[in-house]
């Protein structure tokens, strides 16, 4: 039996061992490339090992769906902005009919909504790109335009040689 040639993996010791970790750090937004640092390993070596390995593949799957859907949800709350309580204290005087003075400070609460405008646009052009693109495609046909320039000018250029009389071939 011909022995293996070549140096030991590092899937077993590095990278399967940290499947909890590579969980958290995918979640926490960190890329393929940052996780194989993390890892001990090459990226071009965890890319094999993806390829190679389906749990491996299936644990990155999964948490970037977590994350995709942590995502959206981040992007629709920004858009939506958020509903703050702001206390304002607004002066108003009246009389005290017992003491025969006046009071003062009358406390009321005012909300304010803070929308992300840039997330806002950016949420509605992914859900609705019909109506919310950079850029419009418009077809134009040029050939209808050309060919009634042709016509025309053909028109005109037969009306000129007709009113253009011709030079006699003896002068």
């Amino acid at each position: 039996m011909a022995k293996r040639v070549g140096r030991k993996s590092k899937y077993e010791s590095n990278v399967k061992c940290k499947f909890t970790e590579i969980r958290e750090w995918r979640i926490e937004g960190y890329t393929e490339s940052q996780i194989a640092n993390l890892c001990g390993v090459a990226y071009s070596t965890f890319m094999v090992y993806i390829n190679k390995y389906p749990e491996l593949k299936e644990v990155l799957k999964q948490t970037k769906a977590i994350l995709k859907s942590e995502l959206k949800q981040s992007l629709f709350q920004e858009a939506m902005g958020t509903r703050n309580k702001v206390e304002t204290y607004d002066i108003v005087y009246e009389l005290d009919r017992r003491t025969n003075t006046m009071i003062a400070v009358k406390r009321t609460d005012k909300y304010s909504n803070k929308r992300n405008i840039t997330s806002l646009i950016f949420a509605l052009k992914n859900i609705d790109p019909d109506n919310w693109q950079d850029r419009r495609d418009v077809n134009v046909n040029t050939n209808d335009s050309v060919d009634k320039a042709l016509d025309n000018f053909k028109l005109v250029s037969d009306e000129l040689k007709k009113n253009i009389p011709e030079a006699d071939s003896n002068d």
